[in-house]
């Protein structure tokens, strides 16, 4: 099933600030239209994500202060209405896009599908299967780059540490699953989880990851249906752990959240540029 694409308000009205979700804060820039996606897609749960009240400020871990901080340099154009899963360095710019991924596959009952390649030598997987069925990591071998899955804790968690693993799929231990494989990702790591897609085919749910170690992920996509253009919508984390937020469009303030692409295919946000090679998507 496909779900109709809205039509697009012409600008300014660019900003709808008392919507609270990608897809009705944000109206199409004129020319364009979103483009369509389906029903029950992770395309459809990113357009759809709530967003906290206009205005509001993302906060980021402060190190110094253990406190959490207004990022007051970032834009307030749409903060994601999601916490971070605990504060300090976890859910950085890789750990955003994990979190969004995980978060979606689980709203569909797609357990199996929840699976991450750690950034060890070699790579471990860290299934949420294995997770809920009684197995945590097994951290003995750590200072060696390897991880296992322990299976057998012992009656006071003396065998790898873990005293009370709770069973089946609850949020506990959901945030729990997703706070081990933050620690042990990075963005290298997380192309593991994915392939590399050309920019001239980008789509909604699609990554940037740049050899800076930054990421970015595609929340939505509108389409100039005469010259085949498209504008894009980012939003991501930082590192230290920052709330996820939609970027502005620093190289071109009137096209406000709306992102375009290089003559080359590359992308530029924020400073950081993303090459015509660094887009990735989830597997």
């Amino acid at each position: 099933m496909i779900t109709p694409s809205p039509s697009p308000t012409k600008r300014p009205d660019e900003v709808v600030v008392a919507n609270k979700t990608v897809g009705t804060r944000f109206t199409a820039p004129e020319g364009f239209e979103r483009v369509a996606v389906e029903a029950g897609s992770f395309a459809e749960y990113l357009r759809a994500f709530g967003l906290k009240d206009y205005g509001v400020k993302p906060q980021r871990y402060d190190s110094s202060t253990k406190t959490m901080v207004d990022l007051t340099d970032a834009s307030i154009a749409g903060v994601f209405d999601i916490a971070l899963i605990n504060i300090g360095s976890l859910q950085g710019a890789a750990g955003s896009m994990i979190r969004l991924r995980a978060e979606y596959l689980r709203s569909k009952g797609a357990i199996e599908n929840i699976s991450f390649e750690l950034c060890t030598t070699p790579a471990f997987v860290c299934d949420y299967k294995t997770w809920i069925e009684g197995g945590r990591l097994d951290k003995t071998q750590v200072d060696q780059d390897i991880l296992n899955w322990c299976t057998d804790h012992g009656e006071n968690g003396e065998v790898c540490g873990h005293k009370d693993v709770t069973l089946g799929d609850v949020d506990s231990s959901f945030r729990y699953y997703l706070q081990q494989v933050m620690l042990y990702s990075n963005v290298a790591s997380l192309k593991l989880q994915m392939r590399k897609i050309s920019t001239s085919d980008l789509q909604i749910g699609d990554v940037f990851c740049s050899q800076a170690g930054t990421a970015l992920m595609i929340v939505d996509v509108a389409v100039n249906r005469q010259t085949g253009e498209k504008m894009f919508i980012v939003a991501g984390g930082a590192t230290p752990a920052t709330d996820i937020h939609v970027y502005d469009n620093s190289n071109d303030t009137g096209k406000n959240v709306w992102q375009t692409l290089e003559s080359n295919g590359s992308f530029i946000c924020n400073g950081v540029v993303y090459s015509a090679e660094s887009l990735y998507r989830f597997r």
